[in-house]
């Protein structure tokens, strides 16, 4: 935000290039710290899952990424209609891709969190 309302002609190049390493340090802990929670809750539940609970997660995980490449083959040729010219290997990694890492994590830690949602 300060970049933002002052520009980045205002900091000095030391101090800035010392505020990028900050915020990439801060951001790899915070990241960190996900990933160890979600870890720690995933190893406190699991033995207490059934199995059924696996079958249907992955039923529920191919459906997602088929539904993801009917949206994005329908947003690819919406684009191309539109004269984007997106090649097709843009696409497969925009499918594949889907929300992976700390924040689909910490989502997904949300969810699960919610008693609202596993009612």
């Amino acid at each position: 935000l300060y970049f933002g309302h002052s520009g980045r002609t205002s900091v000095s190049p030391e101090v800035a290039h010392f505020l990028e390493e900050f915020w990439e340090m801060l951001a790899f802990f915070g990241n960190t710290l996900i990933f160890v929670v979600a870890g720690a809750v995933i190893g406190y539940k699991l033995p207490l899952a059934p199995g059924i609970d696996f079958a249907q997660l992955l039923l529920v995980y191919i459906a997602c990424t088929l539904i993801r490449a009917f949206i994005g083959g329908l947003a690819y040729f919406v684009f191309n209609l539109a004269g984007a010219n997106l090649e097709a290997k843009d696409q497969v990694v925009s499918i594949w891709g889907g929300l992976r890492g700390a924040v689909g994590l910490a989502l997904a830690m949300m969810v699960f969190g919610n008693s609202a949602v596993c009612e």
